[in-house]
């Protein structure tokens, strides 16, 4: 078989990852390529934006939220905007995780209370079995331990 059939039985997928928030670093877009052995070639594109969510205009597939502390008393009115916007955008599914259980319980709590305007709730919480297995004092209480992203929600 000469080197022009071969590729024709090579499958490509492109991902596309963008993070968006006002803490992300402000970074050229990279893209990475992965052939494997298998005849299959990933493209993996990670673009970067620097702003709130608001502010943001692709429609992604699908939102991914880590540890965002919806319903934490020190985060709560900063995520505010978001989680209207997030609500008002129903269109696409949402993934959060929390890293701790009063953190998962006040995120849930957060979303619940938005569920007036909307049909938005956190459908399940799990324990996220790719969790950080090191735990991290949490900076808000003295003496609790956190896991970075120790349990997932779907939106």
């Amino acid at each position: 078989m000469s080197g022009n059939q071969s590729n024709l039985n090579m499958e490509i997928l492109n991902w596309e990852i963008d993070f968006v928030g006002p803490e992300t670093p402000k970074k050229e877009s990279a893209v990475t390529r992965i052939e494997t052995q298998s005849n299959s070639i990933y493209n993996l594109r990670m673009n970067f934006y620097n702003c709130f969510f608001e502010k943001y205009v692709h429609k992604p597939d699908v939102y991914v939220l880590f540890n965002p502390g919806f319903g934490h008393p020190h985060l709560k009115e900063g995520w505010r905007s978001t989680l209207k916007t997030l609500v008002k955008h129903r269109e696409r599914p949402v993934y959060i995780t929390a890293h701790s259980t009063s953190d998962m319980e006040r995120d849930a709590f957060t979303i619940a209370s938005e569920q007036e305007e909307s049909n938005f709730s956190v459908h399940c919480f799990n324990v996220n079995p790719f969790s950080s297995k090191m735990g991290s004092e949490d900076p808000f209480h003295q003496n609790e331990i956190v896991f970075a992203n120790k349990y997932f929600g779907i939106l």
